[in-house]
């Protein structure tokens, strides 16, 4: 037993370190910078582009702090956006922070379709198990020996992103909230694997060739239900941290200005004088690095948790029957609510970003302050999410295959 967990275990390690490889690698490319600023630095992934300067009135702002233009037509999103650019425009190039990257609903179709693929290979281990289960020494079905490695590397993948997190919460990367089922469906099946404690002189009525409780399988299922346990409570926390710190009393810059910006404030192009002065006094509003999107990621991931856990929940009162079908009713359950909530999510930020798809700018306003300029800086487009920003996008990508 301790050699057929063994090479699953060091299959996703050795996945686990080409993921750490490849996190180096982007992680290094993302922090270095070109000079002069790339459109990415200015404009994100939006496609919009410069303003001429505009002397004429501008148009009013939704809010003061920020304002919404809308992509359905491009060339209008380009005239609204430079509408709102009184003055002389100028973009403040920013750095996006782990937590800018908001998981959108590329992200939750694919950890959808991930998660599928576990959730068969679990309940066609299941059938396997139940319709063989009076057979001696019963192998476990193969398929359940190449799903194993991929299921061990996603969790290890979601603690280690989560742990290296830990390290600067203000920019908490988003981990998936409904991953911990996976260990959690785990725990039933090795239960109904091992077969129930049996009485003395009697054989289990769960494969009879085991007239013991392996102390290996005890061992294996122990850690099992830690991990699970563990990894939903660090998504409660990973939840409470991101409202802390992208939305409530904490809440800290999302993008942060290119160093440049602050030191040589004349890298950003010609400007009056009254500008350069206000740039120069190292002034810039804090508003202009924060997102209002966050409320929205937040919401989602709080509703996620909470679904999986209710319907996770509802199957609780067969937890002392170590049978089939209490197996089979926690892993019908887990599936149903994480798939659910990942389909009512995905499906929303599609609508959203097709329907009334946004690019969301952050400006000031007031020239009694800036001088005769209207300084911005730009979001991240919400229609495809990270997925067409190239930096890190491998990586990203990965781990979001992996559900993470």
């Amino acid at each position: 037993m301790m050699i057929l967990f063994s090479a699953p275990v060091r299959v996703s390690l050795l996945l686990i370190g080409l993921l750490a490889q490849a996190s180096d690698s982007q992680t290094t490319n993302a922090t270095v910078q070109a000079s002069p600023y790339t459109h990415f630095d200015l404009f994100k992934n939006t496609q919009l582009q410069p303003c001429p300067v505009n002397n004429t009135k501008r148009k009013a702002a939704p809010r003061l702090d920020y304002l919404v233009v809308y992509k359905d037509a491009k060339v209008k999103s380009a005239d609204d956006y430079c509408q709102y650019m009184a003055g002389t425009p100028i973009i403040i190039p920013t750095v996006p922070n782990k937590a800018a990257f908001y998981p959108s609903w590329p992200s939750f179709a694919i950890q959808l379709v991930s998660l599928m693929f576990t959730y068969l290979g679990l309940w066609n281990t299941l059938r396997v198990l139940n319709k063989n289960s009076e057979k001696q020494d019963m192998p476990l079905p193969k398929t359940f020996w190449v799903q194993l490695p991929i299921d061990i590397a996603r969790i290890l993948a979601w603690y280690i992103t989560f742990f290296r997190g830990l390290a600067d919460l203000a920019s908490f990367p988003w981990v998936s909230t409904v991953i911990w089922t996976v260990p959690f469906n785990y725990i039933w099946l090795l239960l109904l694997i091992q077969g129930p404690k049996p009485e003395e002189n009697t054989t289990p009525a769960f494969y009879p060739q085991r007239k013991s409780r392996s102390v290996l399988m005890k061992t294996i299922i122990g850690i099992t239900m830690a991990v699970a346990v563990a990894q939903w409570a660090f998504s409660l926390a990973a939840v409470i941290i991101h409202y802390q710190y992208n939305i409530g009393a904490f809440a800290a810059k999302l993008y942060n200005p290119f160093p440049e910006v602050l030191l040589n404030p004349a890298s950003l192009g010609p400007m009056p004088s009254a500008c350069l002065s206000y740039l120069t006094s190292n002034k810039l509003p804090d508003e202009l690095f924060t997102s209002i999107a966050a409320l929205s990621a937040f919401s989602t991931q709080a509703f996620q948790l909470g679904a999986t856990t209710l319907v996770c929940l509802i199957g609780i009162k067969r937890i002392m029957k170590n049978d089939y079908r209490r197996t089979y009713t926690m892993l019908r359950n887990s599936a149903t609510g994480t798939q659910t909530a990942l389909a009512f999510s995905a499906l929303g930020l599609v609508g959203y970003a097709w329907g009334v798809g946004k690019v969301t700018i952050y400006l000031t306003n007031d020239f009694t302050i800036t001088g005769p300029c209207t300084l911005a800086t730009v979001r991240m487009s919400d229609l495809w999410g990270f997925y067409d920003v190239q930096y890190g996008r491998t990586f990203r990508i990965v781990l979001n295959a992996l559900g993470v």
